[in-house]
């Protein structure tokens, strides 16, 4: 904001530069030329600070990586933003090589990232693949990594891939534990129709019952209940 109130001045000044000495004019000439680039500097480190901070907040880091020669994919060149690197636990800014990277990869989930990248580059796809990290301290953590392959427009060959790779931890956890209390509900619900049976289904023939639950249950009660009522011919449940 400084900067660019400054700017302005130098701009209104120069509109009424007739009026002043030249070494006056020289110099204010020489300031509105850096003060423009300044301006334009400190958006770019805005921008800079904003996309950090998305990052951070979405756990979504950014990176890209050099493909000199595709059947050896072990000297390639990678470049990561903040949140990259700091999902993967390592320090920013630190050099980053194929050895390091999978360094934090489990040997089972490296096979697999090696035959989804391979058909990326052979086909052109989308590089799409969920894999675990080991950090220090025996951390687990699940990510997904989504990424473009760029080709060189010549030759056709694959010469850079870039993309994302998001921390999903927390994700994997709760589709997890509500895979589990989905599982739970259903073998509750197996094992409720077990429960109820009709004495006399015949006194039930053609007629309509109300079916209530004085207490607070899942309705895995109400339904093994009214399944067992529903085999009686002609009976309307309510």
């Amino acid at each position: 904001m400084l900067n660019k109130l400054l700017l302005q001045q130098v701009k209104d000044c120069l509109q009424n530069s007739d009026a002043l000495p030249g070494d006056i004019r020289d110099l204010l000439h020489a300031i509105s030329i850096p003060a423009e680039q300044i301006d334009n500097e400190e958006e770019r480190i805005r921008q800079g600070i904003h996309l950090e901070t998305s990052q951070r907040i979405a756990k979504i880091g950014s990176w890209e990586m050099d493909i000199p020669d595709t059947d050896d994919l072990t000297q390639n060149r990678h470049y990561w933003s903040a949140e990259a690197y700091r999902i993967f636990g390592f320090a920013p800014g630190s050099a980053i090589d194929n050895e390091l990277f999978y360094s934090r990869i489990p040997a089972e989930d490296q096979a697999l990232i090696h035959t989804v990248m391979k058909d990326a580059l052979a086909t052109g796809s989308i590089y799409d693949v969920t894999h675990r990290l080991i950090l220090p301290g025996n951390i687990e953590k699940t990510v997904n990594e989504r990424a473009e392959i760029i080709f060189d427009e010549k030759t056709g060959k694959p010469v850079r891939m870039i993309g994302t790779v998001q921390d999903i931890t927390e994700k994997e956890k709760s589709d997890a534990e509500l895979k589990l209390a989905n599982e739970h509900l259903s073998t509750l619900f197996e094992n409720m129709q077990e429960v109820f049976t009709l004495a006399n289904p015949a006194a039930l023939i053609n007629k309509h019952v109300l079916l209530v639950d004085d207490v607070v249950t899942t309705g895995s009660t109400l339904e093994a209940c009214g399944a067992e009522l529903l085999k009686v011919e002609g009976l309307k449940l309510s």
